[in-house]
């Protein structure tokens, strides 16, 4: 029964991972020029429907473990650049109950990216 839990548990922390990167990577294709309100929701909107459609959703349709804002990423010798950063932050619910014994009981991913 435990393996069980831990297989799910890594592949809920895969889904989590790669909605944070997708969601990231939806932000960044808006036109800058459209604003970051626009590019945010997007973001949103792509993370939390790519954890749906891999059986992982957030409770209340994602608004409860979906961050997403616009930070400014700050390179050395070079302008700020505008970016999409977006957090999640999953509680995990176990399969069979084992999870809580051993298994932190959050799965956390966070995925910034910067507008070309």
């Amino acid at each position: 029964m435990g393996s069980l839990d831990f297989g799910y548990f890594f592949f809920t922390k895969q889904v989590v991972t790669n909605a944070a990167r997708e969601g990231a990577r939806a932000g960044t294709m808006i036109d800058p020029v459209k604003g970051s309100t626009v590019a945010m929701s997007a973001a949103g909107q792509a993370a939390i429907e790519y954890m749906a459609n891999n059986g992982v959703a957030c409770p209340g349709g994602g608004s409860g473990c979906v961050f997403v804002s616009n930070p400014t990423v700050v390179v050395a010798g070079a302008p700020s650049i505008p970016a999409i950063d977006v957090v999640i932050q999953y509680d995990f619910k176990g399969l069979t109950g084992f999870a809580a014994l051993a298994l932190p009981k959050s799965v956390h991913s966070h995925a910034l990216m910067r507008w070309q």
